[in-house]
């Protein structure tokens, strides 16, 4: 064999090295921390319950809940893939799919807005789930080995949860602070008070107002503890207006 096909057949093997190790490197699959694997029988062969969420397989072999909401998400290769909450398919029992992807979500931790959206509270977790084959046994379906974590939105764009905005005392008093300007606000209602009658709330730009339409009377009313919620995109926060009465 010539010099010159050995230097060009040592310069092929090293080019394909480098290609095998770079491939390796980049399809390199990313999981979050924190997953766990968990073979789920369904409800005639043990009932396994997912985590704190009280849902678990039924004999129709769908994943059934009394409380918790599902939302399938679809096919997705594993827990690493990044899926914004998806809150608009809800449901209380879903068919369980291999390699399908699922939302469980407490339903206090979400809030309908005026415009049709639909956002969860920040900092409040939910879980997602990876069903990754089904249990089997004498052609007979027991149950999924699924994965699942705890997942957080993301609310970067929003005040903390719960955080205090102001003290009112007198008809009047008003008060304005910074949100997005993609926000979109709304007074937290209360069953036994109508509060648009209590606060004007106006939102322009990246300002919102919030004025007290009436003074403060410990017997009548308004006092004590509202909330305004604020939504970005799918993840809303709430703040906290004290009425002194």
């Amino acid at each position: 064999m010539s010099e010159f096909l050995k230097t060009a057949m040592g310069l092929f093997v090293l080019l394909f090295a480098f290609s095998i190790s770079g491939c390796s490197k980049d399809d390199k699959i990313f999981e979050p921390e924190g997953v766990i694997t968990l073979n789920m029988l369904n409800e005639e062969n043990g009932k396994t319950i997912l985590a704190n969420t009280g849902i678990f397989i039924n004999n129709a072999n769908n994943f059934k809940s009394m409380l918790s909401l599902i939302s399938e998400v679809g096919p997705v290769s594993n827990l690493g893939d990044k899926i914004s909450p998806r809150m608009s398919n809800l449901s209380k029992e879903v068919a369980v799919i291999p390699g399908n992807a699922y939302q469980i979500f407490d339903p206090n931790s979400l809030v309908d807005f005026p415009s049709g959206s639909r956002a969860i509270l920040k900092n409040a977790g939910y879980y997602q789930v990876h069903v990754k084959s089904l249990i089997q046994e004498n052609n007979m379906q027991k149950g999924a080995v699924v994965r699942y974590t705890l997942v957080y939105p993301d609310g970067r764009l929003l005040p903390e949860a719960n955080f205090h905005l102001a003290e009112f005392s007198y008809q009047g008093d008003e008060l304005s602070m910074e949100v997005n300007k993609d926000a979109e606000c709304q007074l937290a209602p209360k069953s036994y008070e109508d509060v648009s009658s209590i606060f004007d709330l106006s939102h322009s730009g990246n300002k919102l107002k919030i004025k007290l339409k009436k003074s403060a009377n410990t017997v009548s009313g308004p006092y004590g503890d509202y909330y305004v919620y604020i939504r970005v995109k799918d993840v809303y926060t709430r703040v906290h207006i004290f009425v002194k009465g």
